[in-house]
């Protein structure tokens, strides 16, 4: 085997054209997959992967259920809200804790036991 001839081969300008079309093959493919990508829409989450998507409140009305006929029992009065209360049917938001939290307590007062943390950005 002719080792001199073989090691004339690899010359300056032969390594930069190898290197040059190793880069190019690289951005081709990555413009491919950048272009040809599927949507953000498309992609889907296998079952059990530990991320549950809850669906907010809605104005949508429930199907309409058999039920019986009413009987006579006291209605509960609805006493408004006004804004910056939290009361039931409300939807609030945990912000402003630094990625500390929020402790979610069963009962008002530094006292009582803590149910959870809740942290920034959750949604209750």
């Amino acid at each position: 085997m002719n080792w001199e001839r073989i090691r004339g081969l690899f010359t300056p300008a032969v390594i930069l054209g190898a290197i040059g079309m190793c880069t190019l093959s690289f951005v081709a493919s990555v413009a491919w997959l950048i272009w040809f990508a599927p949507p953000a829409a498309l992609v889907t989450e296998a079952p059990g992967t530990g991320l549950n998507l809850i669906p907010g409140p809605s104005s949508t009305p429930p199907a309409p259920t058999a039920t019986l006929p009413p009987t006579s029992t006291p209605t509960a009065t609805f006493t408004p809200l006004l804004p910056g209360e939290i009361g039931l049917g409300s939807v609030v938001q945990i912000v402003g804790t630094d990625g500390f939290g929020l402790n979610i307590r069963n009962q008002a007062g530094l006292n009582s036991d803590v149910n959870f943390l809740g942290l920034d950005a959750e949604v209750f």
